[in-house]
């Protein structure tokens, strides 16, 4: 019987971690792949690729879902802080359907916003190639006064290409005294897109 062997046999809390790092070796591959098919991931602490001009009042330490600071409209606030980018620099391939996640909190049924996706370089007065609409008062379903998740599956029309225009942001339509708040906002590559 070799050394490596009887040590086991004698210490089985030895196996039992060697069997457990094992496991997080495996783990972590997938974990990377997932990490791979992420386009846009923040909390608003930290702003790279978000615009506003400085200081701007949507973002707000008011109310955050983690970390310190959210993205709010309401009041005299019409439109949040937006995203935007080419759909290239944020995946390798060309994707075609994405999963957008958030984190939002609504105080009541009274208040307004949308969360807009838009892209495409559409010349003046003509459709942009993606116009997508999440209703976030609608997406709480009445679950309104605390921090509720709501996601939606987005379909990428063909015209879509890595050269593409690609933007997110919540947005105020109609006045309303009551803030939105949006925090956690992730965009993902749906896998085997």
């Amino acid at each position: 019987m070799s050394t490596s062997a009887s040590s086991i046999r004698r210490c089985p809390l030895l196996a039992v971690l060697s069997l457990l790092l094992l496991a997080a070796c495996g783990s972590s591959d997938q974990t990377a792949a997932t990490k791979a098919d992420i386009l846009v991931s923040t909390d608003f602490d930290s702003l790279a690729g978000w615009m506003g001009t400085p200081p701007n009042p949507s973002l707000t330490r008011e109310k955050a879902h983690s970390g310190r600071y959210s993205s709010k409209v309401g009041g005299s606030i019409e439109y949040g802080l937006t995203f935007a980018n080419t759909l290239g620099e944020l995946h390798e391939v060309r994707v075609k359907r994405l999963k957008i996640s958030a984190w939002v909190f609504v105080p009541s049924a009274q208040a307004s916003a949308l969360f807009i996706t838009h892209g495409g370089d559409a010349q003046p007065n003509a459709k942009p190639l993606i116009y997508n609409i999440l209703d976030v008062v609608k997406a709480v379903d009445g679950n309104y006064g605390q921090w509720v998740p709501i996601s939606k599956i987005l379909e990428l029309p063909d015209a879509v290409i890595y050269s593409t225009n690609i933007g997110f942001y919540l947005w105020r339509p109609s006045p309303s005294p009551e803030s939105v708040y949006l925090d956690d906002l992730t965009v993902t590559a749906v896998p085997g897109t």
